[in-house]
């Protein structure tokens, strides 16, 4: 590509095309804990303030819970409630009207008294504010709209905001020696992967923490740091999202080279220490984790649980949860489409190793400073709750650090120009593994042409007449053949010496 920047906007574009698509496609609540993040963020805005844990979810949330379809993986905690498999075997005119009730269900909706009394309770009061402050004037312009409308119109403002972390990724990147020439294949594979458009199209605050985490790192590896844009930007990013702890020990380890970065702590810490303080005080926690306040637990049972985790497990859930999960229901491809990402990540490992202290060390530090705080969410798990699980979705805030430390190993293996191939190569393949899921697990499942087997697994979807189309599934596939067109391109050119 002769024209950097304009590939760049064409990347960038094609992730709030297709994010925009998501949006309407994933069903009410199918996204991560969407119905508590859009009941908190209806709280915010009706009065001014988070909620508590113990306040109650508002009329219209709960009976949305009763009427719309629900992950399969919440089966049984709504009483009256069917997940998606139950909901397309009912009759057609029950369906109907579940729909019809549901698209008149407004921020106004009161209960009627022949329904039987329901209280839901805030659980992502758990959440620091910034999200919910900043979607606050949005919620207000569309709270007179149905429930199911106003969430998609929700999610792709969430879509916007997390757009702006493919700029950023690129330019993470272009910052970084071995990653340099493979920088739009950095920014095409973070567009591509559809584990990045479910973690962000949905109501919630990793939209917004993506790009702020983002924004966080690209300050960093600038060859002279800003020291009050990472300030800022670590603070806006900790008083979003809880995990954005994980990047103080990257922001400490760059103020070894750079000391103004050390005011830069000091700006985040002034910012949003009020709230973990609060945190700490209220909950013995800083990020007042559910888990780490479930397990009740000092630092002498935690280290008697780790030996006791069975960490394969772990590492296998958290590899899985982290390539893919279909939404709140959990839906998983078959095993050996996860095995192939194993390997593409297992080669990045190893050219990495080759690279060795080539290799950038804040990525690097970024990278291990999650997986270590994964590690410990593990272990809350186990001690609250006996069980060995990591969740690797969370991980996904990170993801420009992640695909530019995948880059970097392809040079330690095959050379900075053939690495840009392989990147390019790897950024197709997740473009492919991205229509795969679309249209032959998502779509088939939500459309009710596939369900889960009694055993927990899931129907494949054989070619028996395609689910009806919209047209914003056409702009989808125009975003993604552009966006593979743009990938191929950059293969296939000789890269600039200079923009």
């Amino acid at each position: 590509m002769t024209r950097p920047r304009i590939a760049l906007a064409v990347v960038w574009l094609a992730f709030v095309v297709r994010g925009a698509y998501y949006s309407v496609q994933l069903p009410l609540w199918e996204g991560l804990d969407e119905w508590a993040h859009f009941a908190a963020l209806q709280w915010f805005a009706e009065h001014g303030r988070m909620p508590a844990r113990t306040d109650a979810v508002s009329d219209a949330v709960v009976r949305s819970l009763e009427l719309a379809p629900l992950p399969w993986s919440n089966n049984g905690w709504v009483a009256g409630a069917v997940n998606h498999d139950e909901y397309w075997r009912l009759p057609p005119q029950d369906r109907l009207k579940r729909v019809g009730e549901l698209n008149r269900i407004t921020a106004d909706y009161r209960r009627a008294p022949e329904l039987t009394p329901v209280t839901q309770h805030q659980y992502e009061a758990q959440q620091p504010p910034l999200y919910y402050a900043l979607l606050a004037l949005p919620y207000r312009l569309t709270s007179g709209w149905p429930i199911a409308r106003q969430v998609i119109w929700l999610r792709l403002v969430g879509v916007l905001l997390a757009s702006a972390a493919i700029p950023l990724a690129w330019g993470i990147a272009r910052r970084t020696a071995a990653a340099r020439l493979a920088a739009l294949a950095v920014a095409a594979f973070v567009t591509s992967m559809p584990a990045v458009l479910l973690f962000v199209a949905h109501v919630g605050n990793d939209a917004l923490a993506l790009p702020l985490m983002t924004l966080t790192v690209w300050s960093l590896v600038q060859a002279k740091p800003r020291w009050i844009l990472t300030g800022l930007a670590l603070a806006a990013a900790l008083l979003c999202k809880g995990y954005a702890l994980v990047l103080i020990p990257v922001v400490m380890l760059a103020a070894l080279r750079h000391r103004k970065l050390a005011a830069s702590l000091a700006i985040a810490l002034l910012a949003a220490g009020w709230w973990y303080g609060e945190n700490l005080i209220a909950t013995g926690t800083l990020a007042g984790d559910q888990m780490d306040v479930a397990s009740h637990a000092g630092v002498g049972a935690k280290l008697a649980a780790i030996p006791r985790v069975q960490w394969g497990r772990v590492l296998d859930s958290g590899a899985m949860t982290h390539i893919w999960i279909g939404g709140w229901s959990f839906l998983q491809v078959r095993s050996w489409m996860y095995r192939v990402w194993e390997i593409v990540a297992f080669l990045g490992f190893a050219g990495l190793v080759r690279l060795g202290r080539r290799a950038d060390r804040l990525l690097l530090a970024a990278q291990v400073s999650f997986v270590a705080a994964t590690a410990l969410f593990s272990v809350n798990a186990f001690v609250a709750m006996g069980i060995s699980a990591g969740v690797g979705w969370y991980g996904i805030s990170i993801a420009a650090a992640e695909t530019t430390l995948l880059a970097c190993g392809f040079a330690g293996l095959f050379g900075l120009q053939r690495a840009r191939i392989a990147m390019a190569a790897a950024s197709l393949l997740a473009l492919a593994f991205d229509g795969y899921t679309v249209n032959f697990v998502l779509a088939p499942y939500y459309g009710g042409l596939i369900r889960h087997r009694p055993n927990g697994s899931l129907e494949a979807y054989h070619w028996a007449g395609f689910p009806a189309v919209t047209a914003l599934w056409f702009a989808y596939a125009a975003a993604s053949i552009a966006l593979a067109w743009v990938t191929t391109a950059t293969a296939r050119s000789s890269p600039p010496a200079r923009l």
